[in-house]
């Protein structure tokens, strides 16, 4: 019996193990939906969230189980040397991805069939972009995706004063997926960086920036410009970087330099937990329909380790640009 307690005891004061690795499951079933707002049309399995590899393959993820599975590679017929840059997901439950040759193309979420949009690439300047659906309208029951466009600082070689604003801040692309119409730019420090981008249903945007410190920030759809700003400590952008929000916390999946994607979850008090590391496959671009609840009723089961606080300011941190995926 002494032995017994000893054992407790000793279990009891060890201190925490890494964050578990990631399951992986190669089959895809239907999971289960997540629906709160029974008045949208939210296609089964539209509340989950979808992320895509540097290899083109399509994962969903289940955020309260911590759960990747595998739906298959993605049949988008881009240019022979393209790659995913980066997903949105829709009400339906299709994903909409930019491709690194700047093109755009809607593939089921059910099974990766592709078929390109018709749109021209280069409107506006805009290239490549980060991406994501939100809630907007009358009782918000519309939809309207959002892009964020930046500069390549690493590729480009420019400096911050040589920089074309062409491509530049928010813009929209109609539910056509052939037009995008330029919204404004960032006065501040964050006006030309790259982000990826997530919103929610009710009504919010989000953007996730490959600076040094890496940030989060609110951006307002209406001018483009940001607020809110928390620095995200122990998260780099590495060379793949993807954001989504799902349960009223933020996922972030980032690739340190030669590794696979690490997942970190931003909870609404600033804290982050490195929930996943090491998943097996580099995200470059992560969906979530506004069919995704924005309350914690479903939190991760696992918090293996709690960072201190993100700080908060509502100003830019004029941070420098990180190295672009």
């Amino acid at each position: 019996m002494r032995i017994a307690i000893f054992a407790l005891a000793l279990a009891a004061c060890a201190p925490a193990g890494p964050p578990p690795r990631a399951q992986v499951e190669a089959i895809f079933d239907v999971p289960r939906e997540y629906r709160i707002l029974s008045t949208l049309p939210c296609a089964e399995g539209a509340a989950l969230v979808y992320v895509v590899s540097a290899e083109g393959d399509l994962y969903s993820f289940e955020p309260d189980a911590l759960a990747f599975r595998r739906i298959g590679a993605l049949d988008c017929r881009a240019a022979f040397d393209a790659h995913p840059n980066s997903m949105a997901v829709d009400r339906a439950g299709t994903a909409w991805l930019n491709y690194t040759d700047g093109s755009l193309f809607k593939a089921s979420t059910r099974d990766g069939s592709c078929v390109r949009a018709d749109f021209s690439v280069g409107q506006h300047g805009f290239g490549n972009f980060g991406m994501a659906f939100v809630s907007t309208g009358k009782d918000l029951t519309d939809e309207t995706l959002f892009v964020w466009g930046g500069h390549d600082w690493a590729a480009s070689g420019m400096t911050f004063r040589e920089r074309d604003a062409d491509g530049e801040g928010l813009a929209s692309i109609d539910r056509g997926g052939k037009t995008l119409a330029a919204i404004g730019r960032d006065p501040g420090g964050l006006g030309p960086m790259r982000a990826d981008l997530t919103g929610t249903g009710d009504g919010r945007l989000y953007g996730f920036f490959a600076t040094s410190p890496t940030v989060m920030a609110e951006i307002d759809v209406a001018t483009g410009q940001t607020r809110n700003v928390q620095r995200l400590r122990g998260v780099t952008t590495g060379r793949a970087w993807a954001f989504s929000a799902w349960g009223g916390s933020f996922w972030l999946y980032w690739a340190p330099l030669g590794t696979s994607s690490n997942v970190t979850r931003l909870d609404p008090d600033g804290t982050t937990h490195d929930v996943l590391r090491d998943v097996g496959f580099r995200i470059v671009g992560a969906g979530v329909s506004t069919c995704a609840p924005t309350t914690a009723g479903r939190a991760a089961k696992r918090d293996p380790a709690n960072h201190d606080p993100a700080e908060t300011t509502d100003h830019d941190p004029d941070p420098e640009p990180s190295e672009a995926r």
